[in-house]
């Protein structure tokens, strides 16, 4: 995956890293919530949103046509977006109690790269 797409794979992993660096100010502030919505604080935001653009730009690298690539992770492709939009979304302080927006934006992180490591074991083609 980082052979062909070295660009994306650390900005996604230097992404990740700036939401683990305000992930815990971030769970402090979930258990303020009032009906799912903090007040996150201006630096929380501008992090959070970098982030969200990061993730965003490497869904669209991926995309980019490549001669050894035969299909685009759309899966990974997908997940990416998914933790683009949340990050954006808890920047702008949607954020519930428990949390659980925090753990979700792993959860899809982490799926982006398995799906990608599978589609690079696989060639750079589609899988079923």
């Amino acid at each position: 995956m980082s052979a062909l797409f070295p660009m994306e794979t650390h900005a996604m992993l230097e992404a990740r890293a700036s939401f683990m660096e305000v992930e815990d100010q971030l769970h402090a502030l979930a258990k303020t919530a009032d009906n799912g919505y903090v007040r996150v604080p201006e630096n929380l935001q501008l992090k959070l949103q970098e982030a969200s653009q990061m993730m965003w730009d490497v869904a669209m690298g991926f995309r980019v046509p490549k001669p050894e690539v035969e299909v685009v992770p759309n899966r990974s492709i997908g997940q990416l977006k998914g933790v683009s939009f949340d990050l954006r979304r808890i920047s702008y302080g949607s954020l519930d109690e428990q949390g659980f927006d925090l753990d979700v934006v792993h959860q899809k992180i982490a799926w982006a790269i398995c799906n990608e490591i599978i589609w690079a074991r696989n060639g750079y083609r589609a899988y079923q």
